[in-house]
């Protein structure tokens, strides 16, 4: 048997201890949507020790990501598959189904589908609330596209989910970044230096829309955030300072204009990178 999310969302916690805060928990590490896939590894009261089958982390070698996470919030289920990925977050009874959640279509209609649940139960939405996987193909003025919808939600540390006033939810830089390539089928690290890791460096002059950026303080040897280029001077990200999702300039950001910068450059107190993941380099 088979192990899957049946709730909106839910905290992956690096201690099986209960969220404290909202927007900044230093036991949060990641979230889980609806219709992800788990692998139980250990049992400890009222949590589980879980592997998140589409999230990783480099410790040596390429691991998936691993996390606390409650008893009540999966189900047991065989032979369940996706087909699709929500691209347009929406509500449905008392369930949200966040970007990222994974659905069971049964039948295509030309406005709706037909989506069976995994309790079995099936609901129809709107066609272009779903990317099935059938028609996931890359392209850059999507990526960039479905990023602006998450424009104006509050940063969320370890966060990886769109934002419902109701739970904790939202995303931090690098769980933004691997919500939207993962929507394209996309295997992406979840931490952004592990992101980093993964891509390929390139200068400014070779950067295209949903390329990414990276910065990494001068004292460390790691990066510590994550952008999405979108044109000329102009990213997207998640930041914690001033604590939201936003597009901003490279002169406002940086201090100085991206065309202005190498890729490995130190600005300030940062060294700046370029960098373009390898399922891009073809388009």
């Amino acid at each position: 048997m088979n192990f899957y999310i049946n709730k909106s969302i839910v905290d992956v916690r690096s201690q099986p201890i209960e969220r404290q805060e909202i927007y900044f928990d230093p036991y949060q590490s990641t979230q889980l949507l609806y219709g992800d896939k788990i692998k139980i590894l250990a049992k400890k009261s009222l949590w589980v020790f879980v592997e998140c089958e589409n999230q990783y982390l480099f410790e040596r070698d390429w691991k998936k990501y691993r996390g606390w996470i409650k008893t009540n919030t999966y189900l047991e289920k065989d032979n369940y598959y996706y087909n699709g990925i929500v691209i347009q977050p929406f509500k449905k009874d008392d369930t949200f189904f966040s970007f990222g959640s994974k659905l069971k279509v049964i039948k295509i209609e030309p406005e709706y589908v037909i989506v069976r649940l995994l309790n079995d139960e099936t609901i129809k939405i709107k066609r272009d609330f779903i990317q099935l996987n059938s028609d996931n193909k890359l392209c850059r003025e999507e990526i960039a596209k479905r990023a602006k919808q998450f424009l104006g939600f509050p940063y969320l540390w370890g966060g990886r989910s769109s934002y419902s006033s109701d739970l904790p939810s939202s995303v931090d830089c690098s769980g933004l970044i691997q919500l939207l390539y993962h929507s394209f089928g996309i295997k992406m690290a979840r931490n952004a230096h592990d992101q980093f890791l993964a891509t390929v460096p390139i200068e400014y002059e070779q950067l295209q829309k949903g390329d990414l950026i990276f910065t990494a303080p001068l004292n460390k040897r790691r990066m510590d955030h994550v952008m999405l280029f979108l044109e000329n001077d102009f990213l997207l990200e998640s930041t914690a300072n001033p604590g939201v999702v936003r597009t901003v300039s490279g002169k406002e950001k940086l201090g100085t204009p991206l065309p202005l910068i190498k890729n490995g450059q130190i600005i300030g107190q940062k060294k700046v990178f370029f960098t373009k993941c390898p399922h891009f380099l073809r388009l």
